[in-house]
């Protein structure tokens, strides 16, 4: 059987033909398989879901029967994507995608199993579960409002943490609140930044 190329997606056959109008291919990388017209397959134009789309790791996963730009699920994972693996954001050095979530159909079926989906003001966050985390996954994230997102991306230091000179508990935290100052000892900035939150919010 005869193999075709893709303009955009590499080499695919023909499995399946009921007529001009609909016929059926199977990519031979990713093993995707699509229906489309005859005159789309002469000319390249067909589309492998399953190839890396967005920043050479991310994948559909579906032919998109809506626009992905004004979708704020594929917002939201665009904005994960760019974090993890744009080059220039370099605040979220060290972050990655776990492999599910790498595929925009698989994250859209779990971001819809979350609480809050589709409320507005609320952002997707992977570290409030545990401080310091730095893959995006199912298990390790959570929809939280954009405020506390907001604290959550604060740097240690601007948490009023700083370390003292002492072997148990050599982090100190000073909350300010409506002119009245508290302390709190801590043994890890991480326990620092928890104080913080829990005081403020």
């Amino acid at each position: 059987m005869s193999i075709y190329t893709s303009r955009y997606c590499g080499k695919f056959r023909i499995i399946d033909y009921e007529n001009a109008h609909r016929v059926t291919v199977k990519f031979i990388k990713t093993g995707f398989i699509t229906t489309c017209q005859m005159i789309d397959i002469k000319r390249g134009n067909v589309r492998d879901y399953m190839a890396p789309y967005l920043f050479d790791v991310g994948i559909l996963g579906f032919k998109p029967d809506f626009d992905l730009k004004k979708d704020p699920d594929y917002r939201k994972w665009a904005d994960m994507l760019r974090r993890c693996y744009y080059e220039d954001a370099r605040q979220y050095v060290g972050c990655s995608v776990a492999k599910r979530w790498l595929n925009f159909s698989l994250f859209r079926k779990d971001l819809a199993s979350m609480d809050h989906y589709r409320e507005d003001n609320f952002s997707l966050d992977e570290d409030l579960l545990k401080f310091g985390n730095k893959v995006y996954a199912p298990s390790r994230c959570r929809l939280i409002p954009n405020e506390l997102n907001s604290f959550m991306a604060i740097k240690p230091h601007n948490y009023g943490i700083r370390k003292i000179n002492r072997k148990k508990n050599p982090y100190l935290v000073t909350i300010t609140f409506r002119g009245k100052g508290k302390s709190f000892a801590c043994s890890t900035e991480e326990d620092g930044k928890a104080i913080y939150l829990n005081e403020k919010l």
